[in-house]
């Protein structure tokens, strides 16, 4: 008998801690549908996830035990960012609401920008390239880019892509503006999305209808959001780059730290139209 009461008091003291990791579902609070790929991490720290394309996220509790104090922050273009503590028992909600912001942008009349020009790196290196140390995390790979003095209308973004294992990529374009070779505000009015099967090779991104418009310095960055099949090798996915040219961004989760090395760029360029 005093065995079989033993027994249950183990099997409750071991069943909370596989029971606390974190998992839940982000939806829109207007609409109440669930929203993909909004961007989960510790502040500061190369540990993030994105939502699915279902909106569901987890995170392994004994990942953020180790972050006693720091913040989870929750963030996505269009809503208002919501921060937790990390604190000892259950500090975020299963189901977490985005509050929408809005975002008043200047009307572009299209027509007036008509010279085109093609700023950033157009390498298609195999040997001089840089990659993802982890798939749908939020990390990016980014370049600075100078628009110049004159306003222009962005209208594609290109990377080159030297290698890919996978059977399908899923990619999230950012454009943001820059001050003190930082990056700020998301320039773009709505997620940027494409995907390819391609294994090498250029892609294009049609940008225009976001009818951005910006000048000076500016990042033009690429995250990978989700894959399709499997790859077992140590390199699934390459980014072609240069050396000696150029600036790369980049981060290694949603929340990270933005890690910037001068002289090396991907192989990302931007075609704008100048007035």
């Amino acid at each position: 008998m005093s065995r079989y009461i033993y027994l249950i008091v183990l099997t409750l003291i071991i069943r909370p801690a596989t029971a606390q990791d974190l998992q839940g579902v982000i939806y829109d609070q207007s609409t109440k549908k669930p929203l993909p790929y909004i961007s989960i991490g510790i502040t500061g720290k190369n540990v993030g996830t994105l939502s699915t394309e279902n909106g569901t996220f987890s995170f392994r509790r004994a990942v953020l035990d180790k972050y006693p104090g720091d913040t989870l922050k929750i963030s996505g273009l269009g809503y208002k960012t919501k921060v937790y503590r990390i604190a000892e028992g259950a500090f975020v909600p299963a189901e977490i609401f985005m509050e929408p912001e809005i975002i008043i942008l200047p009307e572009v009349i299209v027509g007036n920008f008509r010279e085109e020009k093609i700023l950033g790196t157009r390498s298609e290196s195999k040997n001089v390239v840089t990659g993802w140390s982890s798939i749908g995390s939020g990390g990016e790979r980014g370049i600075k880019l100078d628009l110049g003095k004159k306003k222009a209308l962005l209208k594609t973004v290109s990377f080159f892509i030297s290698q890919n294992k996978y059977s399908q990529v899923y990619f999230r374009i950012h454009i943001r503006s820059l001050s003190q070779d930082q990056p700020g505000a998301e320039l773009i009015r709505e997620n940027i999305i494409s995907k390819t099967s391609i294994p090498e090779g250029w892609v294009n991104v049609d940008v225009q209808d976001q009818q951005i418009v910006a000048s000076g310095d500016i990042m033009v960055s690429v995250e990978v959001i989700r894959v399709t099949g499997t790859c077992q090798e140590k390199s699934c996915l390459l980014f072609s780059g240069k050396m000696l040219k150029g600036t790369l961004y980049a981060k290694e989760a949603a929340q990270g730290v933005w890690q910037i090395k001068h002289s090396f760029s991907p192989g990302i360029y931007l075609t704008a139209l100048y007035p």
